[in-house]
């Protein structure tokens, strides 16, 4: 049965202002932040905005402004839009607002229906460097109204899909602890013979055609960036080049099965590790990993990501630590008899597939609750 079966055609259209009382925002005293907990959970904007509902990490002893628990959290001020659910009582500065819903409105039917309304809140926004969105506009937002029955009927169907998704992702979480375990239990082996990476494998980086040039861009050549090295086979890539791009620069192709290593970056991206899945060009910041026939490839895959802290520690560089070619190539990698890394391989890679299996199932739930709420919701449009 269609949604537009089940929702009552019965339906009239409301300001928020006329079903929810509105807070705006506003700092209290920076002399009143602490974060030891003591007062009131303290949010300036939404820099602490979780899934659902927000994890502070300042208090305020003093609060100006305060969002009731049960309200609506809204960013207001870039970027505008955002939601989280208070869990408690807030104290909330300029970059805020928070909607505590009457008793015709059902909270998380609020929730959820603005979930639906970011670009509404953009068009809604002014300045020129930071865009915000001001109390009149917030007090006009139009908001269905529907039967509170059939608020909660749209909110048990979205919460439904919203608590299958989190059960997924403990499993998946799950997993990936064991994973690591499982990693670190396997690599603590300290009779293993050690070789230097640059003794068992060959290293290359690779190149960035010239953005000046629009022919060497938008071809079929998949062309890899750090950004997309994340302990996972790669299946695509975000950009493309030409062959007349590859053959006037440093880039070259790479075949399926290869050994990628992010080499840039201050955050969490350098020294993480992946595998081509496909055919590709890489950017300049990746290294190539090609192991010879001393090592098994899953098995170097597997030591290079539970190295990972150990390979960061020695990036080089003034303002931001790199990783080289040069570096990788004295990395001591163990090189146990053939039979020992396959048997390694293969319990890890077995983990690996699981998880990647998982992930799927996660996936899947998000676009199955994406969908969903674009569907009731422009139900809810339709019959206005």
């Amino acid at each position: 049965m269609t949604a537009d079966a089940l929702l009552p055609v019965t339906h009239s259209q409301a300001s928020l202002k006329d079903v929810a009382r509105i807070v705006m925002g506003q700092s209290p005293p920076s002399s009143t932040y602490n974060s030891n907990g003591c007062g009131i959970p303290f949010l300036q904007g939404k820099a602490e905005f979780g899934a659902t509902s927000p994890s502070p990490t300042k208090w305020c002893s003093q609060p100006a402004k305060i969002a009731p628990s049960g309200s609506v959290l809204i960013s207001v001020r870039a970027p505008v839009g955002s939601v989280n659910l208070a869990d408690q009582q807030y104290c909330i500065g300029r970059g805020l607002a928070a909607a505590a819903p009457g008793p015709d409105l059902d909270a998380h039917y609020l929730y959820y229906y603005l979930l639906t309304q970011q670009l509404w809140f953009e068009s809604q926004s002014s300045g020129t460097t930071f865009q915000s969105v001001n109390a009149a506009v917030l007090r006009n937002l139009p908001v269905p109204l529907l039967s509170l029955d059939n608020q909660r009927w749209i909110v048990r169907i979205l919460s439904t899909i919203v608590q299958a998704r989190e059960d997924a992702e403990t499993v998946v979480a799950a997993s990936c602890r064991l994973r690591e375990s499982l990693r670190a239990t396997f690599f603590d082996h300290s009779e293993w013979p050690l070789q230097n990476l640059g003794d068992v494998a060959t290293i290359r980086s690779g190149g960035t055609p010239s953005r000046a040039e629009a022919t060497y861009w938008g071809g079929d050549i998949p062309w890899v960036k750090t950004g997309e090295i994340d302990y996972a086979i790669i299946l695509r890539s975000s950009e493309f080049i030409t062959k007349l791009g590859l053959d006037n620069s440093s880039a070259r192709i790479y075949s399926s099965g290869t050994i990628l290593m992010a080499m840039y970056g201050d955050g969490v991206t350098r020294g993480k590790v992946a595998i081509l899945g496909l055919d590709a060009a890489i950017n300049q910041a990746c290294a190539a990993i090609m192991p010879n026939q001393s090592l098994d490839k899953q098995f170097l895959y597997q030591y290079l990501a539970n190295a990972y802290e150990d390979i960061r520690s020695i990036g080089h560089g003034a303002h931001q630590k790199n990783l080289s070619a040069a570096l990788l190539k004295r990395v001591p990698v163990p090189v146990p008899a053939l039979s020992e890394q396959t048997t390694v391989a293969e319990a890890l890679s077995t983990i690996d597939a699981k998880i990647a299996a998982e992930y799927q199932i996660v996936e899947a739930l998000v676009d199955l609750f994406n969908s969903t709420l674009r569907s009731l919701f422009s139900t809810t449009e339709r019959m206005a």
